[in-house]
């Protein structure tokens, strides 16, 4: 059996998902404290992101 540690992101969220019910507030914490380091990279680095995808577009 795998280590807790090394499941995937959906996988863990399928732990809040009973046969006949969900605990939706504990599976929506956990959601908001995956997604805040993607939401925190993209802060820092927006500019570089956008610069880069308009870069690519622009015929020369």
């Amino acid at each position: 059996m795998r280590a807790v540690s090394k499941k995937t992101l959906p996988v863990t969220l399928s732990k809040f998902v009973g046969p006949y019910n969900t605990n939706y507030s504990q599976m929506f914490a956990a959601i908001v404290l995956a997604i805040i380091p993607t939401i925190v990279v993209y802060c820092c680095f927006s500019n570089q992101i956008v610069d880069g995808l308009t870069a690519g577009a622009v015929k020369e």
